[in-house]
């Protein structure tokens, strides 16, 4: 059996609708997303060849302004392989020399 690692944020990120969610709020915010942690937990091995089910629940925090992302992966009867946290710090565009 082979056995794979989860994948960075960067990854999982991309796909158009988690994307989206993330650009929607930091466009209306006037802020970038900057990558600031990641946790990974394994309950169970993720095979290669497999299909898993990918959910991701997202969470603002004020101070200090945040998302918190936390993705579960689960086989196709539910049970729960692993969980994948993720902390984007969200800062003002007027640091990265923007005109707003």
């Amino acid at each position: 059996m082979e056995t794979v690692p989860l994948a960075y944020p960067a990854i999982w990120l991309a796909e158009p609708s988690l994307f989206s969610v993330v650009r929607d709020l930091c466009d209306d915010l006037d802020v970038v997303p900057v990558h600031e942690s990641q946790s990974f937990s394994y309950d169970a091995p993720l095979v290669a060849g497999e299909s898993y089910d990918f959910s991701v629940t997202v969470s603002r925090e004020e101070t200090p302004p945040r998302l918190t992302m936390v993705a579960t992966v689960a086989t196709s009867d539910g049970e729960t392989c692993a969980r994948v946290e993720t902390m984007l710090r969200l800062v003002p565009r007027a640091g990265f020399g923007s005109v707003s």
